[in-house]
């Protein structure tokens, strides 16, 4: 311990004592050359002899200095110092390499970042990784996945013991309107099960009960606390405030966390799954579980299929008919991966190419290296013969290429957020749910690290290559590169031009099957077509009377609009309150569409 602190002094006593090891070496040199000079020596000889008997005066202070604390501080900054200087007298060499690197850093932190936000990140939920999607898969049909009815969730439920619990959602819009203008939104109709499904406590207030399940009941809100805070200011007073959708009060009960919106956009508002009376086989909603610690996704799935075999014996006709038609067997995934299966192979594919544009980069970053190291050996050879060891260096040369890299990598990141940017504004209308794309603290540390790695590998290389190709005395008149260099710089440029041929091979047959994708005839026309969605309120319009005289009006209204051919009406499903029409017109339709008031 007496020894550490002895360092630690010594690393604020630095002038004093190289002052008094300097006077301590003199006092030594003077006492042998004395003695030299008592054993007849001349007295220049003598100076001489207690020297070479001494040995090199600066190399032991280095070795003492080396000996206190904080020398590799002072290493550290003399190196920077130096490494510093040195680049700004290649300006065109350091530019160049960061450039190149910049180039490539970009697309990989803004690829990587799609990754990550969209396949990778884990849902915003405790044990996330035990939530699960159970759906019909279609094993005639290529395994095509399509949504569980609510009788097989019913029985699920009631008999899958390997589960914690089941829920069922489903989306719905609606027009809301409060003081302000009405506004269409999304909104998530669930079991009072999902929340404690997914783990989470209300921020405010209190979730849905078994009985808001009911018809008459279920005019209450949850809304997520995102969109409280966009459209209320976060007021805690918002518990109780009355909301009008589709002509309907609803009444806010309580505010969800935000991780449901981190998740999945459109989950704003919350309202309860509206349980139907019958034809439980025909309606269809999302179902999910989670399965309880330690079981595994096969066993999982091995008891819904039981399960699902034993309720098909007893299922309606039309329900059995179409499993043997469809092959239907019962899929369970995690949620992350089902969500994450529209992008997996699209993103993985674009993140080795991202990989492979930046291996083109090293390679060629590593040939500069190569050359630059090349034209710098006569002044390497002079601070070799000057008493430079291979560490001090090779701490110089890696200095440099580790500034290279990690100026390219800040200069790249800055590029993948622009990236990340323009990609977030094109996203949403590819497809709608998805989160914003952002830069996480995950990509940043994988880009450090690659820039880390890259900057070793880099400075190293070069330096191996010149010190196996013998620096010395002998190499100081000419800068010719050695053997082993000539090779390695050539084997980097054929593997440098394999990559890029590769990668425009596959660019090409990308392109290829894209054009080829675009070309396919659906068998009809959809020039000047366009798709009208009208959210009628349900309640108003439930009788069937209603429902299609307002239908007879908006095909009305609509060809009432200069340049429309002919209208279409169409519906969305089971359910009558979003009728939706088609629009053909003689010309393509500029600006907004307008029609008149119903």
């Amino acid at each position: 311990m007496s020894k550490f602190f002895h360092r630690v002094r010594a690393l604020f006593r630095r002038r004093k004592l190289d002052t008094e090891m300097a006077e301590e070496m003199r006092l030594h040199l003077e006492l042998q050359t004395e003695r030299n000079i008592a054993a007849g020596m001349d007295p220049d000889e003598a100076r001489y002899a207690a020297r070479r008997m001494f040995g090199g005066v600066e190399q032991i202070k280095e070795q003492a200095r080396e000996q206190r604390a904080g020398v590799s501080i002072e290493l550290f900054f003399r190196d920077l110092r130096h490494s510093v200087r040195s680049l700004a007298r290649a300006p065109g060499f350091s530019l160049a390499v960061l450039g190149t690197l910049a180039l490539c850093f970009g697309p990989v932190a803004a690829v990587f970042s799609a990754l990550y936000t969209l396949v990778l990140e884990p849902m915003p939920f405790p044990q996330s990784e035990a939530i699960v999607q159970i759906s019909n898969v279609a094993e005639k049909q290529d395994g095509a996945r399509s949504l569980p009815s609510l009788g097989q969730y019913l029985h699920f439920r009631e008999h899958a013991d390997l589960f914690e619990g089941f829920a069922v959602m489903a989306g719905v819009n609606g027009t809301v309107r409060e003081e302000s203008a009405p506004t269409r939104i999304s909104v998530t109709s669930v079991s009072p099960a999902f929340f404690s499904l997914m783990r989470v406590t209300p921020v405010l207030g209190r979730f849905f009960t078994e009985e808001e399940t009911e018809p008459g009941k279920d005019h209450v809100f949850v809304i997520t606390e995102s969109y409280w805070e966009s459209n209320y200011a976060a007021d805690p007073k918002v518990i109780g405030r009355k909301v009008w959708m589709d002509g309907e009060p609803y009444t806010i009960v309580g505010v969800a966390p935000r991780g449901f919106t981190d998740f999945q956009t459109t989950m704003k508002v919350f309202k309860p799954y509206l349980w139907p009376t019958d034809n439980l086989w025909q309606r269809r909603a999302v179902v999910m579980a989670r399965g309880k610690e330690g079981v595994s996704l096969a066993a999982a799935e091995a008891q819904l299929e039981a399960l699902n075999r034993a309720l098909l014996s007893d299922a309606p006709v039309q329900a059995k008919t179409d499993a043997d038609m469809m092959g239907y067997r019962i899929g369970v995934t995690r949620m992350r991966e089902g969500r994450a299966a529209p992008f997996a192979a699209s993103l993985t594919l674009l993140q080795a190419a991202a990989v492979f544009v930046l291996l083109i980069g090293c390679v060629n970053v590593t040939n500069l290296f190569l050359a630059r190291t090349n034209a710098r050996r006569p002044e390497l050879v002079v601070r070799h013969a000057l008493g430079a060891g291979r560490s001090s260096l090779l701490r110089q040369m890696l200095m440099e290429s580790l500034l290279l890299t990690g100026g390219a990598a800040v200069v790249g990141l800055g590029l993948g957020a622009a990236m990340v940017q323009l990609l977030n504004r094109s996203l949403p209308l590819v497809v709608r749910w998805v989160p914003p794309v952002r830069i996480q603290p995950e990509v940043l540390w994988t880009v450090s690290l690659s820039a880390i790695v890259i900057g070793l590998v880099v400075g190293l290389v070069p330096f191996v290559l010149l010190w196996r190709g013998g620096l010395g005395l002998q190499h100081a008149r000419t800068t010719s590169a050695g053997r082993s260099a000539r090779w390695t710089s050539r084997v980097l440029v054929v593997a440098q031009v394999a990559i890029a041929c590769v990668l425009l091979g596959g660019a090409g047959l990308t392109i290829r099957s894209f054009a080829k994708v675009l070309a396919v005839n659906p068998g009809f026309d959809a020039t000047h077509v366009v798709q009208v969605t009208t959210n009628l309120p349900r309640l108003r319009y439930r009788d069937e009377k209603a429902n299609w005289t307002v239908r007879q009006r908006l095909r009305a209204a609509f060809r009432e609009i200069p340049g429309v051919e002919s209208v279409a009406m169409a519906s969305g499903g089971v359910e009558r309150s979003f009728p939706m029409a088609v629009v053909r017109f003689h010309n393509a339709p500029k600006g907004d569409l307008q029609a008149r008031p119903l």
